[in-house]
């Protein structure tokens, strides 16, 4: 896991509080100030305004505020062009800075870092960021080594490009027409019928005056369309001029005709290789990681105590076989 997965975690906390983007009352309004007697503030300098103070310190800066915007654009580069682009979303990061520093005077005021819970959550927090960050640079160390061939990147995209629907541009499908009929009899006759005078489907329908129903284009996703029917006018030595006879699965017999076939369309290798890249890395990393972990146990002589966890496991089997002895009595 990144560190910008746990900034992204941690970020929205920061962000998302406070005044919402598009409201018409401006947070940041100054003239919706407390009315009571103002402490004057300490500038820090001419260039750098303070925009929040306790009691005339300054607390956020312009250049802190600034700072924070650029760590929030590098977790989430996407966002830049609305930061930038939409004024109300900076009252809103700052409301969220400000909500942070109250809470940060607050346990100040509580000397909550003398708490013994309190340290307690904090050195386990603290733990568990340090494993985060330590892994994401061990796993860079590895990437660093690894290397993902064209020949794979073709590979893998003639192996899944019919497997991964976001490869997928148009599914393809069936244009096909029918003619319901209430047993097999009827539905043999007149697909003979057709056959024999060498008649089109709709027009010798239309003669002996049956309803056509014209099914449009037929996808493996026409989810509308019965189950049976749809998967017989895809498979796919069907071809446009074939006429197909199904009994659906609410007994209703079908001649149906297709007249015309489109062939699933998918995006180019160039289009998705970087992705599929990036996937193999993934792939490659996940593997060469615990091979990894297991030759640095022999770098520096890691020695697993198991017995410790072999003999929990006695324990709990002759506990349990114990009380099965003492349930059969």
């Amino acid at each position: 896991m990144k560190i910008h997965f746990l900034l992204q975690i941690l970020l929205p906390c920061i962000v998302l509080s406070g005044c919402q983007w598009f409201s018409k009352k401006r947070c940041c309004d100054k003239s919706h100030a407390s009315s009571e007697l103002q402490v004057p503030i300490k500038e820090v300098s001419a260039t750098n305004e303070t925009l929040l103070s306790f009691n005339g310190e300054p607390v956020i800066t312009k250049k802190d505020f600034e700072e924070h915007l650029d760590t929030i654009i590098s977790v989430n580069p996407q966002i830049r062009e609305i930061i930038h682009s939409v004024p109300a979303i900076r009252c809103n990061v700052f409301s969220g800075m400000v909500s942070r520093e109250l809470l940060k005077k607050w346990a100040e005021t509580q000397n909550l870092k003398n708490n013994s819970d309190f340290k307690k959550d904090f050195k386990t927090a603290v733990a568990l960021l340090e494993y985060e960050i330590i892994r994401k640079y061990f796993q860079e160390d590895l990437q660093s080594s690894l290397e993902v061939s064209d020949a794979d990147i073709n590979e893998y995209y003639q192996t899944y490009k019919t497997k991964i629907p976001d490869f997928l541009i148009s599914p393809g499908g069936v244009k096909a027409v029918g003619v319901v009929f209430d047993n097999g009899i009827s539905q043999a006759g007149f697909a003979q019928a057709c056959s024999y005078k060498k008649a089109d489907l709709q027009t010798y329908a239309q003669r002996e005056n049956l309803p056509v129903v014209d099914f449009g284009m037929v996808t493996p996703y026409s989810v509308a369309l019965d189950k049976t029917l749809r998967t017989s006018l895809l498979e796919d030595n069907i071809k446009p001029g074939s006429i197909v006879l199904v009994k659906t699965e609410d007994k209703k017999f079908w001649v149906c005709r297709v007249t015309a076939r489109e062939e699933p369309k998918y995006c180019s290798l160039e289009i998705v290789k970087d992705a599929i890249r990036k996937t193999l890395l993934s792939e490659k990393i996940k593997i060469v990681y615990g091979q990894k972990l297991e030759a640095l146990k022999t770098v520096y002589g890691a020695q697993e105590n198991t017995s410790y966890f072999e003999k929990i496991s006695e324990k709990k089997e002759q506990e349990s076989l114990q009380q099965d002895a003492k349930e059969a009595v």
